[in-house]
This record gives structure tokens, C-alpha cells and sequence, in this order.
């Protein structure tokens, strides 16, 4: 399984920048308008935390704890 973390910082700050880099990889697949238009390719499991403070640590965090339970050994974790 291929795994996608995205996290921004701030919430003036956007995820959408990482989707076009997700996309050119081969991780996202876009399939509408800008901001709303992209969904996981076959395969990848895509978990976003979008304004969430550095100073919060990553298991605390609501995706990443997603991440977390649903990675098992041989799986790729890529994180934008």
C-alpha cells in the first residue's frame, strides 16, 4: 500500500501546492476544479491534516494518527 500524509502549517496556508507535486508523481489523480479536484490514485491511501501546527505532535495529530494504524511493514509513507 502506498500511504500520502499532507499537512499544512497555517490556515492562510494551502494544501494545494502538494496536490500538484502529488499529482506529478503519480499519487493523486486531479479529476475537477482546483482546490476540490484531486482524489487518491488506485492503491494510495491520502490523509491530510490542513492547519496543524508543527508544535503539535504527529500522533496527536488526527490524520497522522490515521496513518499510524492503517501503515504495516513494506508499506511507503509519503509525506508533503
Amino acid at each position: 500500500m502506498r500511504i500520502v500524509y499532507s499537512r499544512s502549517s497555517t490556515a492562510t496556508q494551502s494544501l494545494l501546492r502538494q496536490r500538484h507535486i502529488l499529482t506529478e508523481a503519480g499519487l493523486l489523480i486531479r479529476t475537477g476544479g482546483v482546490a476540490e479536484g484531486f482524489h487518491p490514485a488506485d492503491g494510495v491511501l491520502l490523509f491530510k491534516d490542513p492547519a496543524t501546527t508543527s508544535k503539535i505532535p504527529a500522533l496527536e495529530r488526527p490524520a497522522f494518527a490515521k496513518v499510524a494504524a492503517a501503515a504495516h511493514p513494506g508499506d511507503v509513507l509519503t509525506v508533503s
